[in-house]
């Protein structure tokens, strides 16, 4: 979905560190999350492409356990008098006969509530205004009630809205936030009458979402019917992106949802050229550091605690232009033929590899803290361990002793294993270098009676 992020998002926030592993001698082993969900990665804008038999084999390979979509207004009520209830049924009946999870947002207005009358608005043609005023909430929860019983044995979960904060994109600015909050509460009760053990999600937010609007959706009362919250953190580099969570984490754990943070976006867009920027958004990446930085991205916010994350997304549009300054074009891990981007082979890695775990540190043995390592351990005995340097002018050189058999590293571009042995030496690269400053490993090991070692040489 359409989002706008200013450049200047850039300067918001100095980076600052995640949940690590410290110290230079041998550290003992700690859990740094438990019981990450199996069912734990999803996909924005997914499951609607013509070949759908070719896009869930995709989805199939990459991992993906849901995909999210717009059960948008517009298209359930065209018309004051005309409903159109089964615009997503053949999405929905696929979706879940494909073993998918879906995510549905309920979102935006219809024109016919305005009587012709539209917000300015400098990213579209004009005629979207975006907007449910006070008056209009009892027409909006209409909506929200007949589209809940339509699907509520199809659809897995609920959103309501999409970045109300990104104002006047989603919002114009003659809608309030307590009127926006008033809609949430609203159409949460809405969900609740109809299905009383609907999973619902509220809030929605991306980068630039104030305190006044976060405090405010609970402030308010509007979370009360309200299961998660969601959230976009966009930056130009995953360190940000997952200062930008624990941020928002920091607030919402005042109101007990610390734990229920489902980041239903997150993604950047690619160049290819340092002279042809991905469009205006400010937070894109070079086209070929992308599998580190997918992997990177997915490993901070699952350590951080995400409940569930959503990547954005699946398919970059056919014929895209970077000069056309739309950094939309972008955000694929596929291309339009189906043709995988980098990127989207260390999606499929963790995808593939982490959902199910726990999150430990391995044994650490003279390493500096700028080395951040993470060991995922399944109930299955299958490991994972990712490593990264975390210093942008000077080369780290290690050994990792992985116990158990079948070890292997992984490249990253391409997802092709490499079989190595217990003990093996790895030079992680300055991570301002072209590759190879994260590195990707899996074994086994059933018994789990001694743990992974990664030691300074």
């Amino acid at each position: 979905m359409k989002k706008y992020l200013i450049p200047l998002v850039v300067g918001l926030l100095m980076y600052t560190s995640c949940p690590q592993d410290s110290g230079n001698s041998a550290d003992q082993v700690r859990v740094l999350r438990a019981a990450i969900p199996a069912d734990f990665m999803g996909m924005v804008h997914a499951g609607s492409r013509s070949e759908v038999n070719q896009e869930y084999t995709l989805l199939d390979n990459l991992g993906v356990r849901w995909m999210l979509t717009d059960f948008s207004w517009s298209s359930i009520q065209p018309q004051k008098i005309t409903w159109n209830l089964d615009a997503f049924k053949s999405y929905a009946d696929k979706g879940k006969a494909q073993g998918k999870k879906i995510l549905a947002i309920l979102d935006y207005d219809v024109g016919w509530i305005h009587d012709g009358t539209y917000a300015d608005d400098p990213f579209t043609d004009g005629t979207g205004h975006k907007y449910v005023s006070p008056g209009e909430i009892p027409l909006f929860c209409e909506y929200v009630k007949k589209t809940v019983a339509h699907y509520k044995d199809r659809v897995d979960a609920w959103c309501i809205w999409n970045e109300p904060n990104l104002q006047p994109r989603f919002w114009p600015h003659e809608g309030t936030k307590e009127d926006f909050f008033a809609l949430t509460k609203a159409a949460a009760a809405a969900i609740r009458e109809i299905d009383p053990n609907a999973f619902i999600i509220g809030g929605a937010f991306n980068t630039l979402a104030s305190d006044d609007w976060i405090r405010g959706i609970f402030t308010s009362g509007a979370m009360a019917q309200i299961d998660a919250i969601a959230y976009h953190p966009y930056m130009p580099s995953p360190g940000p992106t997952a200062t930008m969570f624990k941020n928002f984490k920091k607030i919402v754990s005042d109101y007990g949802f610390g734990d229920r943070i489902w980041i239903t976006e997150v993604g950047y867009p690619t160049y290819t050229s340092v002279s042809i920027p991905a469009g205006r958004y400010g937070t894109d990446v070079p086209v070929d550091r992308m599998p580190e930085t997918v992997l990177q991205t997915l490993t901070l916010l699952t350590v951080e605690g995400a409940a569930r994350i959503f990547w954005y997304h699946l398919f970059d549009p056919p014929a895209a232009t970077q000069e056309s300054g739309d950094s939309e074009d972008w955000f694929g891990l596929v291309q339009d033929d189906f043709t995988l981007k980098p990127g989207a082979a260390a999606y499929r890695l963790f995808a593939h590899n982490i959902p199910g775990s726990v999150c430990k540190t391995p044994l650490r043995v003279g390493l500096p803290d700028s080395v951040k390592t993470y060991h995922f351990e399944g109930s299955d005995g299958k490991h994972a361990l990712v490593v990264w340097n975390e210093v942008t002018v000077q080369e780290q050189t290690i050994r990792v002793y992985l116990p158990g058999s079948n070890q292997k590293v992984y490249n990253l571009e391409t997802g092709a294993p490499v079989s190595i042995g217990e003990s093996s030496n790895y030079t992680l690269k300055a991570k301002d270098g072209t590759h190879h400053y994260i590195r990707f490993f899996t074994w086994e090991n059933p018994a789990s009676f001694q743990a992974p070692r990664v030691s300074a040489l």
